[in-house]
């Protein structure tokens, strides 16, 4: 188990990913990436990825610039966050206050849950997620409850596909889409593509 993991400061021009954290059968109590300036890394700029039951107990990104990461091309297609869960879990997770989260060559934000039911999953309060190659919030859930899951006062502008996207598989999502700006975006505002399951109550 570990206690807390806290990052913050200038994570740039690196080969690989600006911030990665790896989690496999561990426990975190408490995630922060606060404060930073993550842009220009080749790969994702912040990937936090757990497998093989993991947990999550509390974590947050606040308060960061994340841009430009990721090399572009469709086979070299990198998102400013990546939250990707494999046969694990997370509780009280917050995406939220963040500066910018633009311009990468992938996703602004993509959540992957595949067997890995969340609870209590915010995305609030993001001053810009804007111009980024794909979609700018996107869900990839495969036999993934996501429960009391709140998208809310972010501004989701610009970007190269959906504005806001959930992609569910045999997954149950519960929770309220609220008081964004989602805009100027080249497919949907919002966007549900489901296998089974109730894709949102």
């Amino acid at each position: 188990t570990i206690n807390s993991l806290a990052f913050s400061g200038i994570f740039s021009n690196n080969a690989g990913r600006g911030i990665n954290v790896e989690l496999n059968n561990s426990t975190v109590n408490a995630l922060t990436v606060t404060d930073a300036t993550v842009s220009n890394n080749t790969a994702q700029g912040v990937r936090l990825s757990a497998a093989n039951g993991s947990h999550i107990n509390n974590g947050q990104i606040t308060n960061n610039t994340i841009n430009n990461n990721g090399r572009g091309g469709i086979l070299n297609e990198d998102d400013g966050i990546l939250f990707s869960l494999a046969n694990s879990d997370a509780t009280l997770f917050s995406i939220d206050n963040n500066i910018e989260i633009n311009s990468n060559t992938g996703n602004g934000v993509h959540v992957m849950l595949t067997t890995a039911p969340t609870t209590n999953f915010a995305i609030t309060n993001n001053l810009g997620i804007n111009n980024n190659t794909l979609n700018g919030v996107v869900f990839d859930l495969i036999n993934s409850d996501l429960t009391n899951v709140l998208v809310d006062a972010n501004a989701i502008q610009g970007n190269g596909e959906a504005g806001l996207q959930f992609n569910t598989t045999t997954s149950n999502v519960s929770g309220s889409i609220t008081n964004n700006v989602i805009s100027d975006n080249t497919l949907s505002g919002l966007g549900i593509a489901a296998i089974g399951g109730l894709p949102i109550t």
